[in-house]
């Protein structure tokens, strides 16, 4: 820092009148204010009943006893995602309802994706990174260009939604047949 530097203060009509403030400028501003109040609101977000997660998690643990750390890696990271999920979705529905509704247009269509992938394997665990990809496409479609740091987090946050609520199961192959 030069020791001979002063602090400048100036206010919104000068700014204006010294620098061109454009539609895409409000937006960005707009962008940063959205995606800081989903962090905040994430933070502060209980997850209601993830009975079905953990139980899923715990069924991965037990399937895979040399992965441990990894898993309760993963189970970490996609708790954190489902919650900003939950709040990006909390701060569309207040703020850009027809976004919101593009959400949920976006929500069916990879539950149908992602349960037909599920559905389809013996091993509907080793299909997570699919699931994944498969969820960054359908919202990208709608939100990458708007919301494009918060799209891999929210897809993410889908799919550990979808663990915890979804109807396939993740038994162990012999007590599947059992």
């Amino acid at each position: 820092m030069d020791p001979t530097a002063s602090v400048v203060v100036v206010g919104p009509k000068q700014l204006a009148n010294r620098h061109a403030v454009d539609e895409i400028t409000i937006y960005r501003a707009r962008q940063c204010v959205f995606m800081k109040r989903v962090q905040a609101t994430a933070e502060t977000i209980a997850i209601e009943d993830p009975k079905g997660f953990d139980w899923k998690m715990q069924v991965l643990r037990e399937i895979r006893p040399d992965q441990q750390a990894a898993i309760q890696a993963l189970s970490d990271q996609l708790r954190i995602n489902w919650r900003t999920a939950l709040a990006f979705e909390r701060e569309l529905d207040e703020t850009v309802p027809t976004l919101h509704r593009a959400l949920e247009d976006d929500r069916r269509e990879i539950l149908t994706r992602v349960s037909e992938v599920m559905v389809a394997s013996s091993e509907p665990w080793t299909q997570l990174a699919r699931a994944d990809d498969i969820a960054r496409e359908i919202i990208g479609r709608d939100f990458e260009r708007l919301y494009g740091p918060l799209v891999p987090q929210v897809s993410s946050g889908e799919i550990a939604r979808l663990i915890g609520e979804c109807p396939v199961g993740w038994q162990k192959r012999q007590e599947a047949h059992a």
